[in-house]
């Protein structure tokens, strides 16, 4: 029958606890006017984050989630204090045009939002019963200040202090490295004894004064620890940022639930804390009725909430009374507690107690205080562990701009503001972006403009705009990352058009130029807002007449000149000047005669001496007379000069500017891109830009095949990517292509084939290529490479002192890239021939994280630090350099093997037993940092297994619940999800959280029958979850027809917590050894026939006693239990108990095993998932 029962109070409150109230969704809203206050209610089926500002004659609400229902037709009765309302296209934001000026008051009652709007007077008197006269008023000038409200709480990295002030307040921050002080400018009645008390140790020492018309509050501050404060309504907030551990609550003490500490999400209001209201007109609720409803959670009916008090006060919290153990009859103990009503056979309104009893329970269980379940990509079953982003925390705010018509947007940095502009005119709520962005934004203002809407922001660095839209509201989301548009826009230069050589913009619906001066600079610039989401500029243009910066949205126009146009068109935006704006330098046109270009060039591949021209002494004069030409070649025979344009800048080092040109052949003559001579100019010039994968697909063309100059770039591009050695007998074979190269081309080619041969072991080829790049005067990095490659083939000779010499040589040098190799090589051969150790040279290569990045080195640097610090055991360290090479070299060749090795270290860690080595506290700590790594499915379940019973075996059960309540939620479901629930139940109660162990077994509650074991200690721990609340009565009720050892162990607790001794042996009589001759009494028997002594003793029943002590005395006699069971049950010389001694000698019955010590026996034996539900399935 217990377990029917418990099926039903399962599905009953799980009902109530996830399923939205049908009235709720259909009408949210609920007004009524009162004497001197007007009320809006919001009624939510779960509490709501909200946000309550009164601007510009105007009450602003926000709220987390859609208002649904009707919302003008309920203010009809709020009409002398409201005149309309303006909804948000996504209904989250209410803004009420108010009729005078009242002053807002909001608060929660259950999960309902209250707004009281207060007139001048405030709200009337309501009328009372007479009562005594009241005491004499105290001179205003001695009149005690009011008292003060103050809230604590931990969060994941941050301790937060609320001052709950009635009305705005003042303040200000004063912060020294020991101390900060908080000034208020109002005098205030603050406990800071209680306040002290809830303080964890590292914040302890508050004091407060009053004084000189104001309250000061010093609090101290950790070494290490940040300080940031804000302000929420009138509330005022201060944080304390540090590390988890830096905030631990103290032991014994309970912490403030979370939510408490949030300003924007106060706690449900439970019914013994609502104050009774003051009675209104008779059409109000009774306070009893009020209690009984909020009790049921009913919609919440403006009536129903008592009238605002003229200076509300919030009172900090009562500090928890610790429960009081059974003390020594001779003492003067306070009475026991009434011994719980013994549960009635099929009692119909004992089930209905019960049943109400764990909804209400059950929902007002605390979130686990160990940090936010926030799901990660591998907390679903379908996830899949990749290279998580770098481990930086940072937050994102967002900011709104509500719009009643499509309006176009621009949002670009420019002289250290983040600019947001709109083309049309509205009067910005300032301090409420401000709020909105708190932490992120430092300063808000905006720009008077009559014809646009103009502000402009200052952020923490780092952090840059993105955008997006929820049907006309305009969203701008502040994260840390780069400025760039969503969509880059086109910019097309087109030198032949109607009007003059202009710029073209490809995007459509733009907004109307806006004009502005920047206060910061002091010039002009204009700005083309777009409706497009996303679309804006990228990278930025710079050109002789106007520049275009990069913009997030929309387009900056940064003019060079005053008479550059602006004009939006419905087709894109149009850029001009009177004469046409100029691309490129003027060219002598009397030069550009010669007709190059000739298609028999075409088929050339590198021709460089002569495409060198007059040298690099004739540089100048050579390129313009070439851009003449190109300028006066008819269309069909540009692309020939064209082409030679871009084989002079090739040869002359110019690697970008003759892409730059080949890409203006691609697409103007794409005929051309498919020619030996395009792919071969086109590869090599991608192998100088650092491209190799461009320029391995280029020169691998089959028009290129048999062609030695083409394959000896291509060697030289896939020698780049790693292996050299490789490519060495290509590099050999072909490297005489480079003999008659500029030395700006020859040199850093014969270094790499050096470079190759060196790591093929061709000695006489390396000497040979550093022969070819050591000739003339070598440029400083040219010098610092040749000794470096001579270190490189002095090292493969076995000459190592001469290595390290030269490297030296090349450390003491100003060349950043060869010294960070230079640096890198000794420290390995150092290694090698055992000069250092592996510390040694963990730590050097370290310093050289920083030296060179963004190419192989960095990437080769960071993989070699992976496999090192594998090496010395040092497993988060290797997991972190490896994840930050996944990160940031995603795509990279080798970039993959990063990846896949993290997921070797975890699962070798969590999976393979690696973790139990660390100290658990770090084992959780490194699980929490990698969860992303976390595999799908049965093995992922195992870690998290294998790290929550070695969290519950060093006593760390908040994290061991954390992990867990992570898993259930996201991870699990159907029976699984039930037998993980239970350990979290089960970790839960021994933790002293009885709300959250009935909310767990409520929530995990499988579909269909459990294990009739697993469904049995589901229900003993729901048993001891309501006795730890003191619902003794209920309790036992669930234990009904249970005759297991663990459900007569339940009862003999609650029994012996009542102090019922008499139904307390009667509990423990099933448990009870049959007494035999020879009897060999085990621990567990031997404390349960302790346990029946004391109860017998206590219960003054002698005769039991007696009884008890023939029948297993000789058997105690071999346990350590004697003298405890022989000083119980012996009877004095006349015969009966001395009973005033018997209180100063029994102490066993404080020592009573109870069930949950029981519980922690089996973990302690078989860990947490051995000891319940008798787990069957290995990663269960």
């Amino acid at each position: 029958m217990s377990r029917r029962l418990l099926a039903a109070l399962s599905l009953i409150a799980l009902a109530l606890l996830a399923v939205p109230r049908p009235g709720l969704a259909a009408q949210v809203l609920k007004a009524a006017e009162h004497q001197g206050f007007g009320r809006l209610v919001f009624n939510w089926s779960v509490p709501v984050r909200y946000q309550a500002d009164l601007a510009a004659g105007q009450l602003i609400v926000q709220f987390d989630r859609p208002v649904e229902g009707d919302i003008e037709g309920p203010l009809a009765a709020v009409d002398d204090y409201i005149q309309g309302v303006r909804v948000s296209p996504d209904r989250r934001v209410l803004t009420f045009n108010l009729t005078g000026p009242f002053q807002a008051q909001a608060f929660t009652l259950g999960g309902a939002v209250v707004i009281d709007l207060i007139g001048p007077g405030g709200p009337a008197e309501a009328a009372s019963p007479p009562a005594a006269p009241p005491p004499p008023v105290p001179d205003l000038d001695t009149a005690a200040p009011p008292p003060l409200g103050v809230r604590e709480a931990s969060h994941a990295d941050y301790h937060r202090v609320v001052f709950d002030w009635p009305t705005p307040v003042e303040y200000a921050v004063r912060e020294a490295p020991d101390r900060v002080e908080v000034s208020f400018n109002r005098p205030a009645r603050l406990d800071a004894a209680a306040l002290d008390r809830r303080l964890p140790p590292a914040l302890k020492g508050v004091t407060a004064s009053s004084g000189d018309g104001g309250l000061v509050v010093s609090l101290p501050r950790p070494a290490g620890a940040g300080v940031r404060h804000l302000t929420s309504g009138p509330k005022v907030v201060l944080d304390f940022l540090g590390p988890p551990e830096l905030f631990e609550p103290p032991s014994g003490t309970r912490p403030t639930p979370l939510a408490a500490a949030d300003p924007d999400n106060e706690p449900v209001v439970e019914p013994d804390q609502i104050p009774a209201p003051t009675p209104e007109p008779a059409d109000q609720t009774t306070g009893a009725e009020d209690d009984a409803a909020l009790a049921a959670e009913p919609v919440v009916e403006p009536d129903q909430v008592p009238p605002p008090a003229a200076e509300p006060v919030v009172e900090p919290e009562p500090e928890p009374v610790a429960a009081s153990s059974p003390q020594p009859a001779a003492q003067a103990a306070p009475a026991p507690p009434p011994p719980p009503t013994p549960p009635a056979e099929g009692a119909a309104d004992e089930r209905q107690k019960v049943e109400s009893l764990v909804r209400d329970l059950a929902a007002e269980a605390e979130t686990p205080d160990t940090g936010p379940l926030t799901p990660s990509a591998a907390d679903t079953p379908a996830a899949s562990a990749t290279a998580a982003e770098p481990a930086v925390r940072s937050r994102v705010v967002s900011l709104s701009f509500s719009w009643t018509k499509p309006t176009a947007a621009a949002v670009f940095r420019r002289g250290g503001y983040l600019w947001v502009l709109f083309d049309r005119y509205q009067e910005v709520d300032t301090n409420l972006l401000a709020r909105l962005g708190a932490g992120v934004v430092r300063h808000v203002e905006q720009i008077p403009n009559a014809k646009a809407t103009i502000v402009r922001l200052i952020t923490e660095p780092g952090f840059n705009p993105s955008t997006r839209r929820e049907g006309l509201l305009w969203i701008v989301d502040l994260m840390r990352q780069p400025l760039a548009p969503q969509v880059p826009i086109d910019v097309e230069p087109q030198p032949r058009s109607p009007v003059g050589p202009r710029l073209f913009l490809s995007v459509t619906e733009g907004g109307a130029p806006v004009t502005v001066r920047d206060p910061a600079v002091g010039d002009a610039l204009t700005v083309v807002p777009v409706i497009p989401l996303g679309h804006g500029i990228a990278p930025q243009r710079v050109y002789p007449d106007l520049a275009l910066p990069t913009t997030a949205q929309g387009v900056l126009v940064l003019p060079r000149r005053d008479d550059v146009a602006v004009e939006s068109t419905r087709s894109g935006i149009a850029l001009t000047a009177p004469g046409g704006l100029r691309f490129s330098p003027p060219v002598d046109r009397q030069q550009a005669l010669a007709d190059l270009g000739d298609p028999s060039s075409l088929e050339t591949v590198f021709e460089i001496d002569a495409w060198q021209r007059g040298g690099p002494d004739k540089f100048q004069a050579d390129e313009q007379a070439l851009l003449g030409t190109v300028a006066l070649q008819s269309a069909d025979q540009k692309k020939f000069g064209r082409l030679e344009l871009a084989r002079f800048y090739f040869a002359h080092g110019l690697a970008a500017e003759a892409l730059g040109v080949l890409g203006v052949i691609a697409a103007d003559s794409p005929e051309l891109i498919n020619t030996p001579a395009f792919k071969a100019l086109h590869g090599a010039a991608s192998y100088m830009m650092g491209r190799y994968d461009d320029a391995i697909e280029d020169l691998s063309h089959p028009s290129l095949a048999g062609n030695d100059e083409a394959a000896f770039w291509r060697a030289a591009a896939q020698a780049s990517f790693g292996e050299p050695g490789l490519q060495a007998p290509t590099l050999k074979r072909t490297g005489g292509v480079i003999g008659e190269y500029p030395r700006a081309l020859k040199v850093p080619l014969a270094m790499l084939s050096a470079e190759a041969a060196i790591e093929a072991g061709d000695d006489l080829s390396a000497l040979t290529f550093l022969d070819a790049a050591d000739q003339g005067e070598p440029t400083a990095r040219q010098q610092a490479g040749l000794t470096f490659l001579k270190g490189l083939l002095e090292e493969a000779t076995g000459n190592f002192e001469a290595a390290i010499e030269a490297w030296n040589e090349v450390a003491d040098g100003t060349d950043r890239l060869y010294r960070a190799r230079a640096l890198r090589r000794r420290a390995e051969l150092q290694y090698r021939i055992e000069e250092i150790g592996l510390g040694g040279l963990i730590d050097q290569l370290e310093d050289l994280r920083f030296a060179w990045r963004g190419d192989s080195f960095e990437f080769s640097l960071m993989m070699r630090l992976g496999d090192l610090y594998q090496e010395a055991g040092d497993w988060g360290e290797a997991l972190r350099v490896l994840k930050t090479a996944a990160t940031y070299f995603k795509g990279y060749p080798g970039a993959e093997q990063a990846t896949e090795t993290m997921r070797q270290i975890f699962s070798h860690l969590f999976h393979d037993g690696a973790a139990d080595d660390l100290e658990p506290v770090r084992a959780i700590a490194l699980f929490e940092e990698f969860r992303e790594l976390t595999p799908s499915g049965p093995k992922g379940d195992e870690m998290i297994r294998r790290l929550a019973d070695r969290l519950v075996a060093v006593d760390l059960l908040p994290q061991a619940a954390n992990l867990l309540a992570r898993q259930v939620k996201y991870r699990l479901e159907g029976e699984e999800k039930a037998r993980v629930g239970t350990r979290l139940a089960a970790v839960q109660l021994l933790d002293r959280k009885p709300n959250q162990a009935l909310r767990t077994l409520i929530t995990t509650r499988a579909a269909g029958r459990l294990d009739p074991e697993m469904e049995s200690q589901r229900n003993h721990i729901m048993v001891r979850a309501l006795a730890d609340v003191e619902k003794h009565t209920e309790a036992l009720l669930l234990l009904e027809d249970d005759t297991s050892d663990e459900a007569a162990l339940l009862r003999a607790d609650i029994y012996r917590e009542t102090e019922q001794w008499e139904k307390m042996a009667l509990s423990l009589k099933p448990l009870m050894p049959e007494p035999e001759r020879g009897l060999a009494l085990s621990t567990d028997q031997a404390r349960r026939i302790l346990d029946m002594a004391t109860a017998l003793t206590l219960a003054q029943d002698e005769h039991g006693s007696a009884l008890l002590r023939r029948r297993y005395g000789a058997a105690m006699r071999d346990t350590p239990f004697f003298d405890a069971f022989d000083l119980i049950t012996q009877t004095s010389e006349q015969g009966y108990t001395d009973w005033r001694k018997v209180r100063d000698k029994v102490q066993q019955a404080e020592n009573f095993r109870t069930f949950v010590d029981d519980l922690k026996g089996r973990i302690k034996s078989a860990g947490l998932s051995g000891a319940l539900a008798r787990d069957t399935a290995a990663g269960g």
